[in-house]
């Protein structure tokens, strides 16, 4: 009886360490692209998520700044995340010291996870209303994402935002300004998009990047060369 009951015990114990267990890297190499001296992106495919594509289908891009990295919607998964992170060392040595997230579907901030476990003292942002949402939403997209891709995110845990940032704010981090944008309802009631003044480049609120091109004349002039 005690033999059983302990091979019983046993497999429960291989099972659920079965379950928690981290899914493999992705599989494909995404290129990274540059945009200015200071801004790259890694464009996932146009694709739900799926097994193949292990739930990479945002646009997860970064900026230098001094001493450090700004990311910008680090992807669907702690896979996508460290993905994002190998392509940063390919740059920099600098550390992350902040993300934005910038609106509440899991393709776009569940990669908090990665960079949270690589970089503890970075601060993440978003919206207050994405905020909110983190906290009934979060887990239902770490079972949606892990059911999509047959357990490709396996291993992501949910890394909400840690400080609110709204409409027209300004944050400078190691001497570049980030300026928000929050229109309303877009994407979803809290998206934000990201202007950089000197850097001729923005985020929107699904992660894509542009050039200044509205009007060019009226785009400031690029901050000096890093040191």
């Amino acid at each position: 009886m005690r033999l059983s009951t302990t091979i019983a015990l046993l497999t429960l114990v291989v099972f659920f360490s079965a379950c928690d267990r981290k899914a493999p890297a992705l599989r494909a190499d995404f290129p990274l692209t540059k945009l200015t001296e200071r801004v790259y992106v890694v464009h996932g495919p146009n694709e739900i998520p799926n097994k193949n594509n292990q739930g990479f289908m945002n646009n997860p891009g970064f900026v230098l700044v001094r001493n450090g990295v700004v990311v910008i919607d680090p992807g669907s998964s702690t896979q996508v995340g460290d993905m994002l992170l190998n392509k940063i060392a390919t740059v920099t040595k600098d550390p992350v010291i902040a993300v934005f997230n910038t609106h509440i579907h899991g393709d776009h901030w569940l990669g908090n996870d990665a960079i949270h476990r690589a970089y503890p003292k970075a601060v993440i942002y978003a919206h207050p209303k994405m905020m909110e949402k983190t906290k009934s939403e979060g887990e239902n997209w770490i079972n949606l994402m892990n059911k999509l891709t047959d357990g490709g995110t396996r291993g992501t845990k949910s890394v909400p935002p840690n400080l609110g940032v709204e409409n027209d704010e300004t944050l400078t981090l190691a001497g570049l300004h980030f300026h928000i944008y929050h229109t309303g309802v877009a994407h979803t009631d809290g998206d934000i998009m990201i202007s950089i003044p000197g850097l001729d480049a923005a985020v929107g609120g699904s992660g894509f990047f542009y050039l200044c091109a509205v009007d060019p004349k009226g785009c400031p002039p690029a901050p000096p060369p890093l040191p």
